[in-house]
């Protein structure tokens, strides 16, 4: 018997069955090259764009398919000894170390595979539980999740890198209608193609290939609008555990490494978050140092994320993403740059490249939302929107505060003063219901808001249930603004808000002037106030303005934002979340502003500072007789 591969005849006999030379045209490039000739750095070259693969190459069968194989009479392979492409070690050779059983413990050992995934995205090939395998991870007790959760269930490579022309994919049956799953990519046979099967692998199954998006995911508040602007990878590679390169120079071979601290404890790492398209996906990036034309170079490779998928290990913490620094403007160490230029950003297609900077010697990637149209609530903070609206709250409050004190003062200049009043039924039963359940719809939607939109402040308070609240509370404040309109509308209150043009500025002038002079002498209001006249000039401007303009304004840019998943088209054209989410927090410090005047303002309006507020708790308020002289 003749057992030296090299004598193998191909020709005859793989030939007898399949079509050897048409699969060989298929491989692609990578695929031609030989695992014993092919080295990590000369990979890294080719993938930079500084190197070509040889396109002279012809792979042979036994090079993917070798297993343990021996030769009979004439160079027959024995098929005895052929692995199947269902078997792992097929590509392992290239790619790393696959191990599909848990019967002993997984330590991967030191590599040389040119195209180690561990190397290269940081994942580890096995369905073992991290608390499970040898590998010393901090936290190991509490990490219950296999390193990768399809090698757990029992797939394979090729389950999803599968040959164009395999039959058997098998549809929706009932056994699967109930499930999460659209198919079983488990359950295909692989006879029809034996002939001819496409080796290209140009054919990969996504996520929701076999996955329903939707189920599973009730939990997470706007569904559509998160699936719609992040891949599954991004919450569902939470961790990676491999020896992932974080830079390597190319003439020393030099290297360092993610995820490991001085002492060897692997920490894992976290990928960074880029716009692919109009998602973010996670990726590992490495920085490739080299030298050129006797100058130092760097180029940046960003390698996708597809494996090391966990399930309850995911990411479902709003705080991730939704906190200023976090997941999507997270920072990752490329270490340390030969070269303060900006490096060369390498990349699959529509893969948008992040914010470089150089810190102390050291290059940074910075993932940055914006780059995929996304405005992050709650992460994306705009100076602008905040440092307007707090001057604008935070004048109000100073000014009645000072008003509050000087009032005080010239109170007890003056002395006690019992100018005569008399008690009107000023407010109905549906006026208070409307107005305090208003105002607490407001105070609400202003706490809640504020923990969406600054959720580093509110810590304690659980973001999900601010969210769901805030739409809530946002549902009952719209179908209490609409009733409220037509109760105004029918009972002819509507009165009440409209100030009229005669001789407007004057009388504006009149009550500004009270509230700037005449309060602090004790002089009665300029207006005489009743059950059909409850508002002074100013403050029918001021609610003919807020139940005009602010009101309507901040319902309608909440409706879009709510909507941002079910009509993003309309979103977009309003410049979408980053211009209706700002306008919107703006709006809110004005409100805010609105509230301070108004419950101040309560305290002038009776003998007792809280008579205002008890007024319209009651219905019934004491009122001047004298009011409605000229204090001029």
């Amino acid at each position: 018997m003749v057992t030296d591969l090299s004598k193998a005849s191909e020709l005859k006999s793989c030939d007898n069955c399949h079509d050897s030379a048409s699969i060989a045209d298929s491989l692609s490039l990578a695929h031609r090259q030989s695992p014993r000739t092919l080295t990590r750095e000369t990979v890294l070259r080719h993938r930079i764009g500084q190197q070509t693969l040889r396109r002279d190459l012809t792979s042979s069968c036994t090079q993917c398919h070798g297993g343990t194989l021996s030769l009979g009479d004439g160079g027959l392979i024995n098929g005895a000894g052929i692995q199947s492409g269902r078997n792992p070690e097929a590509c392992s050779d290239c790619h790393g170390e696959i191990v599909l059983h848990n019967r002993q413990e997984f330590a991967p050992g030191e590599t040389f595979a040119p195209a180690d995934s561990a190397n290269f995205s940081g994942a580890l090939f096995s369905g073992q539980g991290i608390n499970a395998s040898a590998i010393n991870v901090t936290d190991k007790a509490a990490r219950s999740d296999p390193f990768d959760i399809h090698l757990a269930r029992g797939m394979v490579c090729s389950d999803c890198h599968r040959a164009g022309n395999r039959p058997g994919i098998r549809t929706v049956g009932a056994a699967l209608k109930e499930t999460h799953l659209k198919q079983d990519p488990r359950d295909v046979s692989i006879r029809g193609y034996l002939h001819d099967p496409d080796h290209s692998l140009s054919t990969t199954l996504q996520c929701d290939d076999c996955h329903r998006s939707g189920a599973g995911h009730s939990w997470l508040p706007f569904t559509q609008r998160h699936m719609s602007a992040l891949a599954c990878e991004s919450c569902h590679i939470p961790e990676l555990f491999g020896a992932a390169l974080e830079s390597i120079d190319l003439d020393s071979a030099y290297a360092t490494f993610r995820g490991r601290d001085e002492q060897g404890l692997v920490r894992g790492f976290t990928p960074v978050l880029l716009a692919k398209g109009d998602k973010l996906a996670p990726f590992n990036l490495i920085a490739v140092n080299f030298e050129e034309s006797s100058e130092q170079k760097t180029s940046v490779l960003a390698v996708p994320q597809n494996h090391g998928v966990v399930r309850d290990a995911a990411h479902r913490d709003c705080a991730t993403c939704h906190w200023p620094e976090g997941l999507t403007e997270s920072l990752l160490s490329l270490g340390e740059s030969p070269t303060s230029d900006p490096p060369v950003f390498v990349a699959p297609a529509e893969v948008a490249a992040p914010a470089f900077e150089h810190v102390g010697g050291e290059l940074q990637a910075r993932s940055h939302p914006e780059s995929a149209s996304r405005y992050m609530l709650g992460a994306k903070q705009l100076a602008w929107a905040d440092r307007i609206g707090m001057l604008i709250a935070a004048g109000t409050l100073a000014a009645v505060l000072l008003h509050g004190v000087a009032r005080f003062l010239a109170s007890r200049r003056r002395g006690v003063t019992g100018e005569a009043r008399k008690r009107v039924y000023m407010y109905g039963v549906y006026e208070r219901f409307w107005h305090w359940l208003q105002a607490t719809a407001i105070l609400i939607l202003l706490v809640t808001g504020a923990a969406i939109h600054k959720p580093y402040l509110f810590g304690f308070l659980n973001f999900a249930y601010m969210v769901a609240l805030h739409n809530l509370v946002g549902l009952i404040l719209l179908v209490n603004a609409i009733l409220a309109a037509f109760y105004h509308l029918a009972s002819g209150e509507v009165r009440q808000y409209l100030p009229g043009t005669s001789d407007l500025f004057g009388r504006m002038f009149l009550q500004a002037r009270y509230y700037t002079r005449g309060i602090f002498r004790g002089d009665p209001h300029p207006f005489a106030k009743d059950a059909q006249h409850k508002l002074n000039p100013l403050q029918q401007i001021t609610y003919f303005g807020l139940l005009n303009t602010l009101l309507p304004a901040q319902i309608v840019t909440g409706i879009l934002m709510w909507g941002a998943q079910h009509w993003p088209s309309q979103t977009t054209a309003l410049g979408g979340l980053a211009v209706l989410g700002p306008l919107h927090s703006f709006m809110a410090w004005l409100f805010a502003a609105f509230l301070i005047m108004h419950i101040y303002l309560t305290t002038t309006s009776g003998p007792k500072p809280l008579s205002g507020i008890q007024a319209m708790l009651e219905g019934w308020e004491d009122v001047e007789e004298s009011a409605g002289g000229d204090t001029l």
